[in-house]
């Protein structure tokens, strides 16, 4: 029976939710899986516009993950709210697969896509649902036994079928990691960096390269994993893609740091493990890493989809709401699109320079509209205000002081006091109509307050 308590006092210290960064907390009463055997930890993949991308997925839990941000669209430093995001979700833990619009985007508010600081964004999707499952997230990597990397693919979107996923195993970074990327040498406790690359899963996806795996797990007690992060960029020297090259190195964005962040967006629980249980995250929701203090030059920065072209899939409509938008020093790099087209000598590319005409042509043509309207509201508004009562009191002054002159209808007026009197006598008609109220209406603006919801789902351990 204390057995039993002690079992039950565990689960609820460990699904409790609160709104603080305390609610960052542990479970180690999980069912433990070896490298050889991946496939029963839940793993994802984005799907942009119906296309599969080899950008992996740091999987919370059923309703969120963390991934790259250089995996996202961006225009004048915002996400593109016109891409369609979807997260697919394997098989793992519970066999069920998935397929979900991604409805919310929070992009780290430190992100730099120059650097690949802080090259995380939180995705969310299937609000509609309670959390019934979590992934668990490496802490501590230095007393970590190794690195597991992994590639996830899915041999048929339309279908949801993915294949097997392949695993590569190495100890740690050498000191090649830190000479070619600064960021790296400046935060490596935030990174894993390795030497391995994977084949191109399928000759569809548009590249004969090798690519860079897609999440990296860390090695307990030499066998059991667990999640720890995902690829940020890879960095090539003598060479400008991974098809040929002196060396180069893959660097892996270490979710550890990036807990507290996704705990203070989602407001509920996220798990990490570590086999010391004196070993804890960091709590600052705000952590950012250093920022590189050194360039490395003859490098090429590989980011973002690794996949250029691949056929499109069945897409549903999506819509999300981009909770925090950043300013990125310039945009996300990775292999060109093929959908992209070359550049003309002017530095526009045919499709720019199409789009430029015919957005001159529309604005010429809504400018003459605008100028002809302009023209007629100024006429009609010299008729509305012409005041007969004061062109008929100007003409009688002139007509007294040239002497002799008279205005039609009226006599010879001599002094200001017989014409302001004859005015009120028999007065022209008025230059508005006499039920013609004309007041200014200031209106004070007012912005509705903002509300904030927060919704705390019954987690189930």
């Amino acid at each position: 029976m204390a057995v039993f308590g002690l079992f039950f006092s565990l689960i609820v210290s460990a699904v409790v939710v609160a709104p603080s960064t305390a609610s960052v907390l542990p479970r180690q009463l999980e069912a433990r899986a070896s490298a050889s055997d991946i496939f029963k930890v839940k793993g994802g993949l984005l799907v942009k516009n119906g296309k599969q991308t080899s950008c992996g997925l740091g999987i919370l839990d059923n309703m969120a993950a963390l991934m790259s941000a250089d995996c996202l669209d961006f225009v004048n430093g915002k996400v593109d709210a016109t891409s369609k995001y979807e997260a697919f979700v394997d098989a793992g833990y519970d066999g069920a697969t998935g397929r979900y619009i991604i409805q919310n985007i929070t992009v780290h508010p430190a992100y730099d896509s120059k650097t690949k600081a802080n090259n995380v964004a939180l995705i969310e999707y299937n609000s509609g649902s309670k959390v019934l499952w979590y992934n668990y997230n490496a802490i501590g990597p230095g007393n970590w036994d190794g690195h597991a990397y992994v590639q996830r693919y899915l041999s048929d979107i339309d279908g949801m079928a993915w294949a097997t996923p392949k695993v590569y195993s190495q100890s740690s970074g050498d000191s090649v990691c830190s000479q070619l990327s600064p960021v790296y040498k400046d935060n490596s406790k935030d990174f894993a960096c390795s030497s391995g690359l994977v084949p191109s899963p399928s000759s569809t996806l548009g590249t004969s390269c090798n690519v860079p795996y897609q999440m990296v797990y860390a090695t307990f007690s030499g066998t059991y994993v667990y999640q720890a992060g995902f690829f940020s960029h890879a960095i090539i020297e003598d060479g400008k893609d991974l098809c040929k090259y002196s060396s180069q190195r893959s660097y892996f964005t270490l979710i550890s740091d990036y807990l507290a962040f996704a705990n203070s967006v989602l407001n509920r629980t996220v798990y990490y493990y570590n086999d010391d249980d004196t070993v804890k995250p960091q709590t600052d929701p705000t952590y950012a890493m250093t920022k590189p203090s050194t360039t490395v030059k003859d490098t090429v920065m590989l980011s973002g989809n690794m996949y250029p072209k691949q056929p499109s899939t069945t897409s549903p409509t999506s819509s999300f709401l981009s909770r925090t938008s950043t300013s990125p020093s310039q945009t996300p790099t990775g292999n060109p699109s093929a959908e992209e087209e070359p550049e003309s000598n002017s530095g526009m590319s045919k499709r720019s320079i199409a789009i430029v005409a015919a957005c001159s042509a529309v604005g010429s043509l809504l400018l003459a509209v605008g100028v002809f309207f302009l023209v007629r509201w100024w006429r009609g508004h010299l008729k509305r205000t012409r005041d007969p009562y004061k062109e008929t009191a100007a003409q009688e002054i002139l007509a007294n002081d040239l002497g002799g002159a008279s205005v039609p209808g009226g006599g010879n007026l001599r002094s200001m006091t017989e014409i302001v009197d004859a005015a009120y006598t028999n007065p022209p008609p008025p230059a508005y109509p006499a039920n013609e109220h004309r007041v200014l209406v200031v209106e004070e603006a007012q912005s509705p307050n903002s509300l904030v919801s927060n919704e705390y789902p019954n987690e189930k351990s």
